[in-house]
């Protein structure tokens, strides 16, 4: 039999599980001596006995609590296991369905106050990711998507993460296993010694693959991810099926608005630059129609290491990939953004131009198309993917 001190340190261990440290210190911190015999009981017995019981999995547990949480009009509780269950390994559509299943046996009125709390928390919580080591480097990945069907790797953009691909991850989903991963300096990737190479950020891709014993798989990269593709495309051909270049290119200059942009985040860090560069990821109009979806990519921008960020500039910075292009062996779509002060669509042709076997789409977008035009950037990729 277990005794009471033993079944109070499991309760705590268990509590600190589900929920997280920083709100169990927060719980402990606020306790007094009114409440504290209350505190105790619970971690003996809600979390020391019921939480630990094997019959029913973690997933299962924190789904039920969210449902009742709906069912009782508990909001302030249902945020807390919101938060805490997206951080620790649910998944959006498991809230979704659980929400969803609320509608029917809870009213609609409760279902659509849970969607209201848990909207802002699913934006703000970054989606579980595992990890794996890429020539020494600690790659953060994420695997989506139909289990069993061929693999479709993400690859973001500069001063962004996984997240950017938020848009298209439900359609994609639906026919790849989508592979996500945050570029090394970038999200919850490592921060290797620098400088770095277009090379290097490309075997660091070549490595995942291979981590996760994928032979072959499609890509489609944006900005820095476009780079990393042409490199892939030209110097690992073997390893991909088809390839999607999107709001990039094979060379960009001049030298000197690089080392001014490294400057200026040295000094200053991502926030000296963070209203410029989203200035010139989207247009004015997309701006003020959609802010909320810009400063979710802001957000991404400013989470950013610096010195990861100054980093992979200088490896834009010193790439030239042009006198390879007529190597990038496998079919590949290149898209620009009518509007794409970054990368303009002349050097989005100057690839198609000079890949054997390229064809070329413009969209009505800046620079992070796939988040400006969600719809249209979708079709054109998954069109382009499946003909194949």
């Amino acid at each position: 039999m277990m005794d009471e001190s033993e079944r109070l340190e499991r309760g705590m261990k268990r509590r600190r599980e589900v929920l997280g440290d920083e709100h169990v210190e927060r719980a402990i911190a606020a306790t007094t001596a009114l409440d504290g015999e209350f505190q105790d009981l619970i971690a003996r017995y809600a979390w020391g006995e019921i939480w630990t019981r094997p019959q029913l999995d973690d997933r299962t547990r924190r789904l039920l609590v969210v449902a009742m949480m709906v069912a009782l009009g508990r909001d302030e509780e249902l945020a807390l296991h919101l938060r805490a269950g997206l951080e620790r390994g649910l998944g959006l559509s498991d809230v979704v369905e659980t929400l969803l299943q609320c509608a029917i046996y809870c009213g609609v009125p409760a279902a659509n106050a849970a969607f209201r709390i848990a909207k802002p928390i699913a934006a703000g919580v970054a989606p579980p990711r595992s990890f794996a080591e890429c020539g020494g480097v600690r790659i953060a990945y994420r695997i989506d998507g139909a289990a069993g069907a061929p693999v479709l790797m993400l690859i973001h953009s500069l001063g962004a993460a996984l997240e950017m691909w938020d848009p298209q991850l439900a359609s994609f989903g639906s026919n790849f296993r989508v592979l996500r991963y945050d570029l090394r300096g970038h999200g919850h990737s490592g921060l290797p010694a620098t400088p770095w190479s277009i090379e290097a950020l490309g075997r660091d891709a070549v490595a995942l693959l291979d981590a996760l014993e994928i032979r072959r798989a499609y890509v489609c990269g944006l900005s820095l991810g476009g780079m990393i593709g042409q490199w892939l495309g030209i110097n690992a051909p073997d390893r991909l099926e088809r390839l999607v270049l999107s709001s990039t290119a094979a060379a960009m200059g001049p030298a000197s608005a690089w080392d001014e942009r490294i400057e200026k985040v040295r000094a200053g860090g991502m926030a000296s630059i963070a209203s410029t560069i989203i200035a010139r990821w989207f247009t004015p109009d997309f701006l003020a129609a959609a802010p909320a979806a810009a400063h979710t990519i802001e957000r991404q921008l400013l989470a950013t290491p610096p010195q990861g960020y100054v980093a992979a500039c200088a490896a834009i910075r010193d790439m030239d990939q042009r006198a390879q292009l007529p190597r990038l062996a496998p079919a590949t779509l290149v898209i620009a953004g009518k509007y794409d002060v970054s990368t303009p669509p002349e050097r989005a042709r100057e690839i198609v131009a000079a890949a054997p076997n390229a064809r070329y789409v413009e969209l009505d977008a800046a620079h992070l198309a796939n988040v400006e035009r969600p719809v249209s950037f979708t079709q054109a990729v998954s069109s382009f993917l499946e003909s194949g």
